[in-house]
């Protein structure tokens, strides 16, 4: 996806972000409730290269949101709820809830985007409108499939 902040270089094992030099605010890639994310396997690992450069494992293989399956996208949306979670306590919040933003590292969600955190700005999270339309808005139209299929895979038919 498109990202004014910074871009992209993938290698065979890692993935490098390259940061523009307007967007250097960085400072909480550094505080402990960042690496408490990346421990506990919510946010993928990193590490600075230099002032303007991050570098990452590659995840072996990435799917696209519009690929995975009712539990894949719930899991997802679960995963970047938590995460909202977590960082406001620490007055952060993420500034878009984009499905682009987690990757799956087999079975496991994991968010990927270092650069989508921010200062909460006000008590309403702008990035809700994403979150719904990436999240909220395909599972509800999906789970009346995905229940149709829950109850036709229980019924026995003689």
């Amino acid at each position: 996806m498109r990202d004014p902040e910074g871009f992209l270089q993938i290698d065979k094992e890692v993935v490098f972000r390259f940061i523009n030099s307007d967007s250097l605010s960085l400072s909480y890639l550094r505080k402990e409730f960042i690496l408490n994310l990346v421990e506990d396997n919510l946010l993928v690992p990193f590490k600075f290269v230099d002032r303007a450069t991050l570098e990452s494992p590659k995840i072996s293989f990435v799917s696209q949101p519009h690929e995975w399956c009712f539990e894949q996208l719930k899991d997802a949306g679960m995963h970047t709820l938590a995460i909202s979670k977590r960082i406001s306590i620490y007055k952060m919040e993420l500034k878009d809830a984009s499905a682009w933003n987690i990757l799956f590292d087999g079975c496991a969600p994991i968010f990927c985007d270092h650069l989508s955190f921010q200062k909460t700005n006000s008590s309403y999270w702008w990035a809700m409108g994403q979150f719904v339309r990436n999240f909220t808005l395909p599972l509800a139209i999906r789970s009346e499939e995905h229940t149709s299929e829950l109850q036709s895979q229980s019924t026995i038919s003689y």
